[in-house]
């Protein structure tokens, strides 16, 4: 039926805005996704596709249950077309609405009506308890199940928090069971409400885990079938568009073996198109050239849409009920959605309404490094390379084949000014390096000195006045392009590359405002080498992320579930809370709760703490550290962590040990010699092997029997003050009249303390020790909150050659 009088259908703010977008296509088919309130009338739309005067893509990952989709026909007649009607069908089977409407706005044709809304159908928490409790599903499920109340408490608070809309904060220590406190409620929700909930891990590896291991299992004791999906980011995937185009490049010089017919031969025969379902880890240089790159997509104008492996994962989610993903993918759907995508459509995920963090330790890293803008060298010249390069004589690129339907303005030879901005990119980088010849990184601090001026300041506008000039030709070229060759591939690969080059200019000219002054942001320089190319990274980084947090997620999600095993400090939630802006203004929403270990640490650890090592910063230090490092593996028989804060330092005590290492039969491994996914998976295999690590192995290292007896702990993990965001906030702590070292220098690195020494002790059968080779634990008034952030063990604090009597008597009991 066609009805032309919208009261009751449309909202007039959202009449106005539709009519607005029409004017802005010249009148063309433009397709909107639109919410209904309870009384079914359209209050808002969001725009998501736009076509010509016939048609217009209809995009399926925009869709949701309860939505509506919207299009107008220019002719101004309503009536569906057959095409329409297939879609509609379609979409109606999901629940989604299909609506036609005029130019005007001013009739609509109702096709499908939307699934009308209902209210929310809140979890029966009493009932889920009972899934995890003796005589539960659970308890019938395993037959080693033991009653562990610390998990059925943590279930019960995340229930409660989806209930009524919670913000909840919760350590649980290692062995609770986390995993499926918060999948269960998950599950149910999203079952019971049909409402979407993403859970958010740190990496890949624990998307995996919880998929492969935790999921299936929740399922069952639920009696849910809830659709999970793992989702990853577009670099994870082959785009087969890309793919042809590398090999079309390469067709008169490719030998039988190359690497791109060994991807092409898996390409046609994989199911799911992602990387780590190669049967062999290609080159990055190679895999940055033929994976889904969002500046090379078509969309549907791609000729292998039908078969993108992306659209199919994204089709996939859509279609899901629990979505797993890694922080990383997290932080890039929210800072699209930030940055006017809205939050009721989809960005890189569909819509959501619940979200629990895992491994909420990792945020503020996460959300500092997404949120972080950044140029450099080698990504500049990726674009000028799709834009123009030559390989043997042949010219290749996006400008060689725009020639063919449109030849360049008159005068112009694009060739030599690429070749002009590249030197010069080139120039910046050198001028750079020499600006900290002897540092890995610097923070800009004064803009008024002359190096900063001669060697980064007038460089980088030189750059950009080079890149604004290249990007004037191409917009000029682009304007001499007939209507009809706009939607044509290679003009739409044109105008991505032209906006990510407009990026890269605004970038570097709000880089060379830099001020001295400047408090919410830092402006700072890395070097960095990738495949034997040295580069500087110029990057500009968010102070504090409270404000993107709250903005982002706790303004704009119902319930919010943060977990970890290392939140507090002494106890105490008061530094993490902090740093996540969950302070003073979110108090009537937030639930803050600890969840003891079940693990008989008191029993089954004892904690050494040598109280005659040398102090770290003393000339003694280094020769007492690997004496003493060498006795308690050889004391140990390997079956070793031994954890460093320095990789130099590392090194140094790695190769002085393996020097005089008199037990071939113990292998001694190096962070750095493989893979950190190969080298973990070695030292759990060699049950008498050492692993000498530093940095993200302080985390994430799961070798529970007997591959991992003793963890060694070099020195407390105080970060060095000189990583200029990490410098920047200490500054900015004092400056308000804070401690840094109390509120920023000594919580963080509490946490990361505990989380080194939480990788002894995977199971409840698991039995060692952990020794502390830094004297400050005994020697400093703050080396208390670093014992009393831990379980209560059992505790040799003598001299060292007592403590080594000690792990052998305690080891070999």
């Amino acid at each position: 039926m066609i009805q032309k009088d919208l009261t009751g259908r449309f909202i007039e703010d959202v009449r106005l805005q539709m009519l607005s977008d029409i004017q802005e296509c010249d009148g063309s088919e433009v397709l909107w996704v639109a919410r209904i309130n309870s009384e079914k009338v359209v209050c808002e739309v969001n725009t998501v596709a736009r076509g010509h005067q016939s048609a217009v893509p209809a995009v399926a990952a925009h869709m949701e249950k309860g939505d509506v989709i919207i299009h107008n026909h220019p002719s101004g007649i309503l009536r569906p077309s057959d095409a329409d009607l297939a879609q509609a069908s379609m979409l109606g089977n999901q629940g989604i609405g299909f609506y036609i409407v005029n130019n005007s706005i001013d009739a609509v044709y109702v096709v499908v009506e939307p699934v009308a809304y209902t209210p929310e159908t809140l979890l029966d928490v009493s009932e889920l308890d009972s899934i995890l409790s003796p005589g539960g599903p659970l308890s019938e499920l395993d037959s080693h199940y033991e009653e562990r109340p610390s998990q059925i408490r943590l279930l019960h608070t995340i229930s409660e928090g989806f209930n009524d809309e919670k913000i909840v904060v919760a350590e649980a220590g290692t062995g609770v069971g986390k995993s499926f406190s918060y999948l269960i409620p998950a599950l149910k929700w999203a079952s019971v409400n049909e409402q979407r909930v993403v859970i958010s891990t740190a990496t890949i590896n624990l998307q995996q885990q919880i998929m492969e291991k935790d999921l299936p299992i929740a399922q069952k004791l639920c009696g849910t079938d809830v659709k999970a999906v793992l989702v990853k980011g577009r670099r994870n995937y082959i785009c087969k568009s890309r793919l042809q185009e590398a090999l079309d490049e390469n067709s008169l010089f490719r030998e039988k073996d190359d690497i791109l017919l060994q991807i092409k031969e898996w390409a046609d025969n994989t199911r799911e198109g992602t990387v780590s379902e190669l049967p062999f880890m290609p080159p990055d240089e190679i895999w940055s050239k033929v994976c889904s790159d969002p500046d090379a997509c078509f969309g549907p104008r791609c000729r292998h849409f039908d078969q993108c492996f992306v659209m199919k994962s994204r089709r996939e989610a859509a279609a899901a009920g629990v979505l797993v993903v890694n922080h990383h993918l997290f932080f890039a759907d929210l800072s699209l959605r930030i940055n006017g995508m809205g939050f009721e459509g989809a960005a890189i995920l569909p819509s959501f309404h619940k979200i629990i963090f895992d491994e909420a330790h990792n945020i503020e890293n996460s959300a500092t490094s997404y949120f972080s803008s950044e140029y450099n060298r080698l990504q500049l010249l990726k674009y000028l390379k799709r834009l123009y390069f030559q390989k043997r004589g042949r010219s290749l690129g996006v400008l060689t084949r725009l020639e063919k339907i449109m030849p360049p303005p008159d005068g112009v030879l694009y060739s030599e000014m690429i070749r002009n901005l590249t030197s010069q990119a080139e120039i910046l980088d050198a001028l750079s390096f020499d600006f900290f010849p002897d540092e890995h990184t610097v923070r800009l601090q004064d803009n008024s000195h002359p190096d900063y001026a001669r060697k980064i300041r007038e460089p980088l506008l030189q750059t950009r006045e080079k890149l604004a000039q290249l990007i004037a030709v191409l917009n000029r070229w682009f304007e001499l392009l007939r209507e009809e060759d706009h939607e044509n591939t290679v003009v739409l690969e044109f105008k991505m590359i032209v906006n990510r080059l407009n990026q890269y200019s605004t970038f570097l000219n709000k880089f060379s405002q830099f001020d001295a002054e400047e408090e919410e942001s830092v402006f700072w320089l890395e070097k960095k080498v990738r495949d034997g190319n040295s580069y500087v990274r110029f990057i500009i980084t968010p102070l504090d992320i409270s404000g993107w947090m709250k903005t982002g997620i706790y303004d704009s999600y119902s319930t919010i579930v943060f977990t970890s095993a290392t939140l507090t400090m002494d106890k105490s939630f008061i530094y993490w809370q902090r740093r996540m802006g969950l302070l003073d203004q979110l108090q009537e929403r937030l639930v803050s709760r600890q969840f003891e270990s079940p693990f008989p640490y008191k029993q089954n650890v004892l904690l050494g703490l040598p109280d005659d090592m040398p102090e770290p910063a003393s000339d003694e230090y280094r020769q007492a550290l690997v004496s003493s490092i060498k006795d308690l593996l050889e004391s140990n028989e390997g079956r070793a962590l031994v954890l460093f804060t320095s990789y130099e330092l590392l090194k140094h005590c790695y190769d002085l040990i393996l020097e005089d290492w008199s037990l071939p039969e113990i292998n001694l491994f190096r962070q750095g010699f493989e893979d950190r996914a190969r080298l973990l998976k070695r030292f759990g295999e060699d049950t008498g092997s050492v692993l000498f690590a530093t940095d993200s192995f302080w985390e994430g290292v799961d070798t529970p029997g007997e591959s991992l007896r003793l963890v060694i702990i070099c020195r407390l993990p105080f970060r060095v003050p000189t990583d200029p965001v990490y410098q920047a906030r200490l500054e900015a702590v004092e400056k308000r009249g804070g401690n840094p070292f109390r509120e920023l220098s000594l919580p963080e690195a509490v946490m990361k303390f505990r989380q080194g020494f939480g990788r002894l002790m995977r199971r409840k059968s698991d039995r060692g020790a952990v020794v502390v080779l830094d004297s400050r634990i005994i020697s400093k008034n703050y080396g208390s909150v670093f014992l009393r952030s831990l379980p209560e063990t059992i505790v040799s604090r003598k001299r060292f050659a007592s403590v080594l009597e000690d792990l052998e008597n305690f080891i070999y009991v």
